[in-house]
């Protein structure tokens, strides 16, 4: 997604239009790593934003159609990569060694955001085999950021924030 560059954009109006992008592609709301991803990409970055069995379907499909290579090249050329939802679903060793060679194609190169409510102790749910868990950790956590957000859901704070305004009748 292209964004075109604005110059003293409110905070206000950022997170409409943030709002807006996600309503429209049909994207989850997540408020950092989306606003991390739409600042890079104003800033003129490539960023690429993805859920997470998305991609490994994507390898997994681009590996029996021997594309593989080509595909974590894609994936390793842009400055940003945005996965989104890791850790919720259980992915198959195949998948998940997959996914490592994405992030090791980026490693020391590109920069990775990885959204999770999962601690990374977490991880060793979707990821099953605890070397490849610690592995992809290690990779993630080397010379990293981590910026843990709190456990409150946004999407379920936005309801209970309009219930309390509401006059109760």
């Amino acid at each position: 997604m292209t964004l075109p560059r604005q110059r003293g954009l409110t905070e206000q109006a950022a997170n409409t239009a943030v709002d807006q992008a996600c309503r429209v592609l049909r994207l989850p709301t997540i408020r950092a790593q989306f606003a991390l991803g739409t600042e890079a990409a104003m800033a003129g970055y490539r960023v690429q934003y993805v859920l997470a069995t998305k991609l490994v379907n994507e390898l997994v499909e681009a590996a029996d159609e021997k594309q593989l290579t080509k595909t974590i090249a894609r994936y390793g050329r842009v400055d940003l990569l945005c996965i989104d939802e890791l850790g919720y679903m259980e992915l198959d060793r195949r998948g998940a060694e997959l996914l490592f060679q994405v992030l090791t194609e980026r490693e020391e190169k590109n920069s990775v955001a990885i959204a999770s409510n999962e601690s990374f102790s977490g991880w060793t749910k979707p990821f099953t085999v605890p070397r490849l868990c610690a592995a992809i950790v290690d990779r993630l956590t080397f010379g990293g950021n981590i910026i843990e957000t709190g456990t409150d859901s946004y999407r379920l704070a936005t309801p209970r924030a309009r219930a309390e305004q509401q006059p109760v009748s």
